[in-house]
Order: structure tokens, then sequence, then C-alpha cells
């Protein structure tokens, strides 16, 4: 799956696990890390769907347009799908990582 980042210092909390432990503890960056590796390594969002864990779903409200995964509790790895307005997993092969946040 392609992959951007909405920063830069998000995309090397992304890919660095350091960095990750730095910002979010060890265990979520743990979490974070292979959330990612989960990402890079499916073809789209349909090939993570149906997995227990990372749990993808779809956000509502103000948020209806993004997808959340979990990471450590109450933590949620936020996306956004690019070039499609499509809420079919199996349609979505390019995806925006927006933040790490407690949105509840």
């Amino acid at each position: 799956m392609e992959i951007e980042y909405k920063s830069t210092k998000l995309e090397k909390e992304c890919n660095d696990l350091k960095a990750s432990t730095k910002s979010y503890g060890k265990n979520c960056a743990k979490l974070l890390l292979e959330n990612i590796n989960f990402l890079i390594a499916a073809d789209s969002l349909k090939d993570i769907e149906n997995l227990r864990f990372p749990h993808l779903h779809w956000l509502k409200v103000s948020r209806q347009s993004q997808c959340a995964i979990y990471l450590e509790h109450p933590k949620r790895l936020l996306i956004e799908p690019l070039e499609t307005k499509s809420k079919d997993f199996k349609n979505i092969n390019k995806i925006k990582i927006l933040e790490i946040i407690d949105y509840h």
C-alpha cells in the first residue's frame, strides 16, 4: 500500500522505534510500528479489515472520511483514504496517516 504522512515528524515517529517510544511510550510505539508494517505489506485496506487486531474501523460525525486503528488504549492511529471516496476497503490502496490521538 502507498502511504503518505501529514508531517515529517509523524513519518519519523511511525518508522523509528526510538522516536515513537519517546513520543508515545514503549507499548504504544511497538503497536504503532507493527500496524505500520501491516499497512505497508497490504495491497489494500481489505487485507487488514478482518484481522482482530488492528481493528480497522470508520469514524463518524466530523471524522466520517477517516479510519482509525487501535493502538494502546486510548490512542488511535488516524488514517484517511486518498484518491477515492469509496468506503469499501478493497478499493483503498493509498492512504495518508494523519495523527496519533485519543479522540474520545
